[in-house]
């Protein structure tokens, strides 16, 4: 029989009501209670010292879940493992949870290449839990530090969590030990991710903090908050059909790239950005194949020179608003580049650009930018796209009037920008000419002395009809 008082004193008091010492009737556990039981690895050979290898008590622990699933948690201390977790959940309904202490109050690490801990699941019904630890490496690459892998077609709607744990070299902040990816989701569906913190290399270059990849399922609804990517060259990672995520609260600090989604895949959709910092060496956020319904807001980047705070070569729907950009030293890096939006609508609102040498880089269509702030630019916005509507930026708009140009041969038909315009023509000696807009009159050059007024919305146009001498027209861009 098991002494359940005892049992209760071997697991820091992780029983809730323990039975008297003197009730000798009350100290005889029954089956349903001892499996009800956290199982901790300690019990099993696991020592929290850090000086034996606990590999073979961890794996016996996870042998002996119930078929249903159950609690494996780590007492305060150091547990080393020399070599890979893996586990495989069985039958069709099994929850893992793997629980410490505390963040640095209870630590797993792996000496050698290769470690950290594998979980496959193959059922809707399958989860994985890990909280409330920190788990290290000893290695410059040391491997995955936490995998959670699905073969169901059907995804984990269930739902996997980790939360407040810690992902680092085993020498913390000296940074030459890290993980090669922190955390890997494969095909994983409803996880959420909560106050996890990632370090990665001193040069903040190598390493990625979360990989999420569809393969050939998908990675649907993810939810990423308040977690921190420290030197981490990559801190989250996008690839194949990767849908449904969200990232709010998230500080990406001294790395490479803040969030990036994979080039030459398909599938990617849907992902909100709110609420983050970005002050890394490249790119904020860049994503490099056709991903489709983006939203940005309320988001701070801090942009590198040469570099910009968003990278869209090929995204669409996308509303980036609300969001501050700065430049990390003056004159330097591209607040947005939106490039082959080639479909739905995409808007560009209510963000601030400061010290930024080109605020907006746009080469896509059908992109709607109002109600921007531009702040010491020298150039603060170009456009090499069309159908786009430019209008309402303070700092940018108006932009003034232009030099006079001839309106050329006659019928000239003459386009206004992106932006809305008005439009001042004048004509010589002979006042032969007159303007037509959307196929009416609506002016006769009949005054040498006087200038015709046209005003045009975005991409709107007239025609000038002349039979001696060409008018010639200035412009002023609003």
């Amino acid at each position: 029989m098991t002494d359940a008082y005892s049992v209760g004193q071997l697991l820091g008091n992780r029983i809730a009501q323990t039975p008297p010492p003197g009730d000798a009737s009350n100290r005889v556990a029954t089956t349903q209670f001892v499996s009800a039981l956290p199982i901790n690895p300690v019990l099993y050979g696991a020592d929290p010292s850090g000086v034996a290898d606990s590999s073979a008590a961890f794996n016996n622990a996870l042998a002996a879940l119930p078929a249903a699933g159950g609690l494996i948690y780590f007492p305060p201390g150091k547990f080393k493992f020399n070599s890979q977790i893996s586990y495989t959940l069985l039958g069709t309904l099994q929850s893992v949870v793997i629980e410490g202490s505390g963040i640095d109050s209870t630590i797993l690490t792996w000496p050698s290449t290769g470690g950290g801990m594998q979980f496959n699941l193959s059922s809707a019904q399958h989860t994985v839990h890990c909280r409330n630890l920190t788990l290290t490496t000893s290695q410059a690459a040391g491997g995955t530090a936490l995998g959670i892998s699905n073969s169901s077609s059907l995804g984990n709607f269930p739902g996997c969590e980790i939360s407040n744990v810690t992902i680092c070299g085993e020498d913390r902040t000296a940074l030459s030990n890290y993980w090669t990816t922190a955390l890997s989701l494969s095909e994983v569906s409803g996880t959420n991710i909560d106050s996890v913190t990632v370090f990665g290399n001193a040069a903040g270059t190598l390493g990625t903090g979360i990989n999420i990849i569809g393969g050939g399922g998908a990675s649907i609804v993810t939810n990423i908050q308040r977690s921190s990517f420290f030197n981490v060259g990559t801190g989250i990672s996008i690839g194949a059909n990767a849908q449904g995520i969200t990232i709010e609260g998230c500080n990406f600090t001294n790395g490479t790239t803040g969030i990036s989604g994979a080039a030459s895949v398909s599938g990617q959709t849907q992902l909100y950005v709110a609420g983050s910092q970005f002050n890394v060496l490249g790119d904020g956020i860049v994503i490099n194949s056709a991903f489709g319904d983006l939203m940005f807001y309320g988001n701070l980047f801090l942009v590198a020179s040469g570099h910009n705070g968003i990278n869209l070569p090929a995204s669409n729907t996308l509303v980036i608003s609300g969001n501050v950009f700065a430049a990390v030293s003056v004159l330097n890096g591209t607040g947005i580049t939106a490039g082959t939006t080639t479909g739905g609508a995409n808007v560009i609102s209510n963000n601030t650009f400061t010290f930024l040498l080109v605020g907006l880089a746009i080469t896509g269509n059908n992109i709607n930018v109002q109600g921007n702030f531009f702040v010491a630019n020298t150039t603060a916005l170009t456009n090499s796209g069309s159908g786009n509507v430019i209008a309402n930026n303070a700092g940018y708009n108006p932009v003034g009037i232009s030099a006079a140009a001839n309106v050329g041969a006659s019928p000239a038909t003459i386009t206004a920008g992106a932006s809305p315009e008005t439009h001042y023509l004048k004509q010589g000696a002979t006042n032969t000419a007159t303007v037509t807009k959307g196929g009416q009159q609506v002016a006769a050059l009949v005054n040498a002395s006087t200038f015709y007024v046209v005003e045009l919305g975005p991409n709107e146009s007239y025609v000038v009809t002349w039979a001696t001498t060409q008018p010639t027209f200035t412009k002023d861009i609003h």
